[in-house]
């Protein structure tokens, strides 16, 4: 088995896709999730972008019913995101505060799409000078963690 993933404050129910490859432990008033390493990598070989659905939301969703990750876990952050996108699952990427982000929060969005792509075409240019530039109002936040830029959909 490996290390627990999340610690979980309330009780939910295991979800069927998850079963095979998660249990949880409890300690100290708290409920962990440990995955079994090999299955998990079996499982996520496959359908990866629904397991890991699965897995967020069992493991990751706040009491506000938000997916929430810290801010220092780039490399799940990046994952939510694909699989989102994979599964075209529209969302929305909010942080607590803008000047002090611990958490990345996911949520889903079912209003309207906007004609205008936010932050579609922030890459693309007619420029042969390989150069890229990047600005955003707020000087205390920045959408770069880990190397990684972060977009909802």
């Amino acid at each position: 088995m490996s290390s627990s993933a999340s610690a979980k404050s309330d009780k939910k129910k295991i979800p069927e896709s998850l079963r095979t490859i998660v249990n949880t432990l409890k300690c100290g008033g708290s409920e962990y999730c440990v995955f079994d390493r090999v299955a998990l990598e079996t499982r996520l070989s496959g359908d990866w972008e629904n397991v890991f659905r699965d897995f967020s939301s069992y493991c990751f969703t706040n009491e506000d019913g938000f997916i929430e990750y810290d801010r220092q876990l780039g490399v799940l952050i990046s994952w939510q995101i694909a699989s989102l996108r994979k599964i075209n699952t529209r969302f929305r990427i909010k942080f607590e505060s803008l000047q002090t982000t611990h958490f990345v929060y996911f949520e889903a969005v079912t209003d309207a799409p906007s004609p205008v792509v936010r932050g579609g075409c922030a890459c693309c240019g007619a420029a042969v000078i390989p150069t890229l530039g990047l600005k955003w109002a707020i000087p205390s936040w920045s959408p770069v963690i880990g190397g990684f830029f972060l977009r909802g959909s």
